[in-house]
């Protein structure tokens, strides 16, 4: 579903074989949350999705997506941001700005998405749902 949906806004996309139920299972162990569903099932059909003419790792891997969130919650350099932990990082804009799912304080992960400016560390709301934003970022219709 999710390749198919993704072929049909573009061909710019390439994608990889899909993650493994051990590597989502650890992802979620690790970071001590359940993958939204949509993620989740994006995943199982391609383990992060590449956007061609830009040279950007678009949605990231699973492993990427636990690796990059634990650093942004744990690291010092990051001390003077509001806290990191109420956002799942799961996407990368090239520019050192992080697209993320809101993950609230009882650790419910919610459906929209939000952008998090690495410069100012403002989040902001930029979908309402993970297929609109793929479909939003082709388009421009997300500017960061």
């Amino acid at each position: 579903m999710w390749r198919e949906l993704i072929q049909s806004i573009s061909d710019d996309f390439e994608f990889s074989r899909g993650a493994s139920e051990q590597a989502l299972s650890k992802a979620e162990s690790t970071l001590g949350l359940t993958l939204p569903t949509e993620l989740r099932e994006l995943l199982t059909e391609t383990n992060g999705v590449e956007q061609r003419s830009a040279y950007l790792l678009f949605l990231l891997p699973v492993e990427r997506i636990e690796k990059d969130n634990l650093e942004m919650r744990n690291s010092s350099a990051l001390n003077f941001y509001m806290p990191l932990n109420n956002i799942l990082f799961f996407a990368d804009a090239g520019n050192g700005d992080k697209f993320g799912f809101p993950v609230s304080r009882d650790g419910k992960i919610g459906k929209d998405i939000f952008a998090w400016n690495h410069e100012d560390d403002s989040r902001s709301w930029c979908a309402p749902s993970l297929k609109i934003f793929i479909q939003w970022w082709h388009e421009g219709k997300i500017q960061v």
